[in-house]
């Protein structure tokens, strides 16, 4: 019989206390042991001892893997589990680490999935109090295990004021990669933050099938929001294959498009590139050989953009188109073109 008078920490390792536990057949004294392992759990989240947690719950899962055990006995060591994820042991969490100046992020990401899916509501609510990113993501990727069959959960917090909240719902959504994701997900692409619509981009385009992944990266290549515009683009021309080509192509082509920023057009050059399509070249050999009396200094860049798309795509005729350039072209396409050339030789 276990002796409660005695302290379980200091009189016993777990791998004794693991052995008592399961030769006790009291329910009594079966009970009292449980509660000196969850006083053990409580006193190594509270110190930020994360470690020691994942030792004690790890204790506790395995034993109840032993089929050596009574109903009853696995009825308690589920429950035991189950507590590991309560709100006040959560709250332990987030208060060790705020205490800490140098928390115990190893031993945090081996306790999470531990857990159960008690602990998902909860968890979530710790990603709006945290500040650092690290301890935040190492919840996101728990959370992406713990609540990937209680996705409703999830629907409360994804469109939280505070805008990290809100991205870092979409980002285990991403994660979890279900049907039941894309109403959030889709919903999150008209996200007022542009954080986070970028966030659903990138998500979307991995947790959804493919047609209906390009339809929504299609919608966002005209985004308010400059750099939810290009995220769009590189997602789009990494999944899309030829049929990301016909959208991208018709947009950089475009009177309007010619109005953004530099960087973005170049940006959208660099995803055609990917793209390693011939039926991309005509379009860039044009871009190339293209020249401007005004924005000369923008134009010029967007042409070396072009140029450096051909060199990605680096077929036979991308090549050749290159070539071209190198003898016909102006000056400066003759140079942006040779360079190109040069550095694939070499490469």
């Amino acid at each position: 019989m276990f002796n409660e008078s005695a302290s379980a920490s200091e009189c016993y390792g777990l791998e004794i206390l693991m052995e008592v536990l399961l030769m006790e057949k009291s329910r009594k004294d079966f009970d009292k042991i449980v509660f000196y392992f969850l006083a053990i759990l409580d006193r190594s989240l509270k110190a930020g001892d994360y470690q020691r947690a994942t030792e004690v719950l790890g204790k506790l899962h395995t034993g109840f893997q032993m089929k050596s055990l009574d109903t009853w006995q696995r009825k308690r060591l589920r429950k035991a589990i189950f507590d590991g994820g309560t709100e006040s042991r959560i709250r332990a969490i987030a208060e060790s680490i705020k205490s800490s100046e140098k928390p115990d992020l190893v031993g945090l990401a081996e306790y999470l999935p531990l857990l159960q899916k008690n602990a998902v509501p909860h968890l979530c609510k710790l990603l709006g109090e945290l500040k650092g990113s690290k301890p935040r993501r190492i919840i996101c990727d728990a959370l992406a295990d713990l609540g990937k069959d209680s996705i409703d959960v999830f629907g409360a917090f994804w469109d939280d004021d505070r805008w990290f909240v809100a991205r870092n719902i979409v980002y285990i959504l991403g994660r979890i990669g279900k049907t039941d994701c894309l109403p959030y997900l889709e919903k999150a692409l008209d996200h007022p933050d542009p954080r986070v619509r970028r966030e659903a981009v990138r998500a979307i385009s991995t947790a959804v099938s493919k047609e209906t992944a390009i339809q929504h990266l299609t919608r966002k290549l005209n985004d308010m929001d400059s750099k939810t515009r290009g995220v769009a683009a590189l997602r789009l021309a990494r999944i899309g294959g030829e049929e990301a080509l016909r959208p991208l192509l018709d947009l950089v082509l475009s009177k309007a498009f010619q109005k953004r920023e530099v960087q973005e057009i170049k940006g959208f050059l660099q995803a055609i590139g990917t793209l390693r399509s011939d039926g991309a070249v005509p379009a860039l050999f044009r871009i190339l050989l293209k020249k401007s009396l005004f924005s000369k200094l923008k134009t010029d860049e967007i042409r070396k953009g072009a140029a450096e798309a051909l060199g990605a795509i680096g077929t036979q005729e991308a090549l050749t188109a290159l070539g071209k350039v190198g003898v016909m072209g102006d000056d400066f396409a003759k140079e942006a073109s040779i360079a190109v050339l040069k550095r694939i030789e070499q490469s």
